[in-house]
């Protein structure tokens, strides 16, 4: 498994996914441990999938694999999937031919970490600060800075760029919500019609969360 140090913090979540990708694939250098020392991981049923439970249960943010599994991710990868993975606030649905993720459908929806609020003001609010908060794992996924595509009528703020092997779409709203989005396997202008509808539903369903929080409030 590749150690990532403060990569929710710092929103590196193009770094996310290359640490499931290890968790997906591992390798000869590195075997897994026997299966005697493997924490058994917790897992139930969700829109027909079964899903690893939640590190840290928040009652306030919409789960990521909900937003997955609600998005006909077998439909999407039209292939049989291996089981879903999680990693904190990242879910993931991959093929089960292509475990290295070649294949693969990465929902991530969390709140700004400390470090983005206390040194880069809070979540991004344009093109600028997107490239300053997301370079980084922008340029691991493959994606240049030249081809980030503004979007509007998402959130407050969005953006979409190609990756390798597929694209990968970022909202943010409200000045609390992060969404990344990575699609990978598909031509990029498939990979966004489907992203664009997840990023719809994450928004509806956390403002409908709001909601009813307000009303038992």
């Amino acid at each position: 498994m590749i150690g990532i140090r403060g990569w929710r913090s710092r929103a590196f979540c193009g770094a996310a996914v290359l640490a499931l990708t290890a968790l997906a694939c591992g390798n000869e250098e590195d075997a897994p441990p026997p299966e005697s020392v493997i924490p058994e991981v917790q897992r139930f049923e969700m829109n027909g999938f079964v899903v690893p439970v939640r590190e840290n249960d928040d009652p306030t943010l919409v789960d990521s694999c909900l937003l997955l599994t609600s998005s006909d991710p077998k439909g999407m990868i039209q292939e049989p999937l291996a089981p879903l993975m999680r990693m904190t606030d990242v879910c993931l649905a991959f093929a089960e031919s292509t475990p290295q993720l070649d294949h693969s459908l990465t929902v991530e929806l969390r709140y700004p970490g400390p470090v983005e609020i206390e040194e880069q003001g809070g979540v991004p609010t344009n093109l600028d600060q997107f490239w300053i908060a997301e370079g980084s794992s922008v340029g691991l996924m493959g994606g240049v800075q030249k081809e980030i595509q503004q979007l509007e009528g998402i959130g407050d703020f969005a953006i979409w760029y190609p990756i390798s092997g597929g694209m990968s779409l970022h909202a943010y709203w409200q000045g609390k919500y992060i969404l990344a989005i990575y699609v990978r396997g598909f031509d990029p202008q498939v990979g966004l019609t489907w992203s664009k509808e997840v990023a719809a539903k994450a928004i509806h369903a956390t403002t409908e969360l709001e909601a009813k929080s307000a009303k038992q409030g």
